[in-house]
């Protein structure tokens, strides 16, 4: 697809936003590449966070000049909504040009059958549940989890050289357990890992090692947003850490949801904030074991001469306005400033409803320091329409 946009970033506050869809650009989308194949057969994989997806093995075919050979399914419910099943000719199509799905079924194949959903997690044999329209291993220590988040932590964390193939071989030669021992294992041990019929070697060992020895630079949110937790990515362990001036490891293990929930985190509601702090629990040796072999980095501050007219200045909305929230966050952003959900330390300016709101933001606020205005003051700064 195609994104226009005004390059006129005054002219663009302005528009505003209508259904928190800026009204200055606009999307364009081009008919994705389609073509027909044969569904082969189905397996069962176990992803990080324990949901067991399906995938479909095609008879190789090209799609907008690349050849499918596996193409996604989703879960079990598009399964039986698209109604397909081994044998079966269906319909191929390109997502965005990359992302190969089943769009449909053309033809029933003479030995098609109903394609059975697995009872139990299919790596581990351990129980399986039902969350929404997927299906979830239970078991936390399901080795297709395990090496799940390992290989989650490689690609968030972009170290290079450490293929799927070379991460395999690793954790079922038991080299690697846990993400931990990607930074415990010794240059010898590299070179000595076999894959196939020979070993990894000197060469590509020492440039594994060069790449986990740069990886371990990170931020607490980075951190937190490339371990894997169900949910919870870079963005969103972000605005927790914003909100909570969370300034270690230590902070995060002894949050409650209550904590979470008592700063308005944005997007924690009770139940992320639940499943957050389960989840810290129950892998807490673990991460400690991994953060005990991470240098913890501060994040970086906006510089205030570059940008918008608001660069450098962070944020926080609160209470009611004629304005949605989530729009004022919007043209903040588009001037150059960064938006916390909470009243900590980075926080700059608190936009309020009434100056002389007795809130707990704006307690805070004020014995801070921090500078308050009401939206129209905002608005008004920027030289936005009310």
């Amino acid at each position: 697809g195609l994104v226009c946009k005004l390059s006129d970033r005054n002219k663009m506050s302005r528009l505003g936003q209508k259904d928190d869809r800026p009204l200055g650009q606009m999307a364009i989308k081009f008919k994705a590449p389609e073509a027909e194949t044969i569904l082969e057969n189905i397996v069962w994989q176990v992803g990080h966070t324990g949901t067991i997806v399906p995938v479909g093995i095609v008879k190789p075919v090209e799609v907008g000049g690349a050849v499918i050979t596996r193409v996604t399914l989703c879960n079990p419910d598009e399964i039986e909504r698209l109604g397909i099943s081994i044998g079966d000719t269906v319909s191929l199509e390109r997502r965005g040009e990359v992302i190969p799905k089943v769009m449909k079924r053309i033809k029933q194949g003479s030995n098609s059958g109903t394609t059975k959903t697995p009872k139990c997690c299919p790596k581990c044999k351990g129980v399986i549940k039902k969350e929404g329209a997927h299906i979830v291993c239970a078991n936390q220590g399901c080795p297709a989890r395990k090496l799940g988040r390992i290989k989650n932590w490689v690609a968030k964390r972009n170290i290079l050289n450490l293929g799927e193939g070379i991460l395999e071989a690793a954790y079922e030669s038991e080299l690697i357990k846990e993400i931990a021992d990607l930074y415990r294992c010794s240059l010898s041990q590299w070179e000595c890992l076999q894959i196939g019929s020979g070993r990894l070697g000197e060469s590509r060992a020492t440039k594994i090692m060069g790449e986990l020895v740069n990886s371990k630079n990170v931020t607490l949110p980075d951190f937190l947003g490339c371990l894997g937790i169900p949910l919870i990515g870079r963005r969103m362990a972000k605005s927790l850490c914003n909100s909570l001036t969370l300034l270690n490891i230590k902070n995060v293990f002894d949050l409650t949801p209550e904590d979470i929930l008592s700063v308005e985190a944005e997007g924690f509601g009770p139940e992320r904030s639940e499943a957050f702090c389960s989840w810290m629990k129950e892998n807490r040796k673990e991460v400690e074991r991994l953060a005990g072999r991470i240098n913890f980095t501060k994040p970086e501050k906006s510089d205030k001469k570059t940008g918008g007219p608001l660069a450098g200045e962070v944020i926080c909305f609160t209470g009611k306005s004629h304005r949605p929230r989530k729009q004022l966050q919007g043209i903040a952003r588009n001037v150059g400033a960064e938006i916390s959900n909470g009243v900590d330390s980075s926080t700059t300016i608190l936009v309020l409803a009434d100056l002389d709101s007795g809130s707990t933001k704006a307690v805070k606020a004020r014995k801070m320091g921090l500078k308050l205005m009401t939206t129209e003051e905002f608005l008004a700064l920027i030289g936005c329409p009310k």
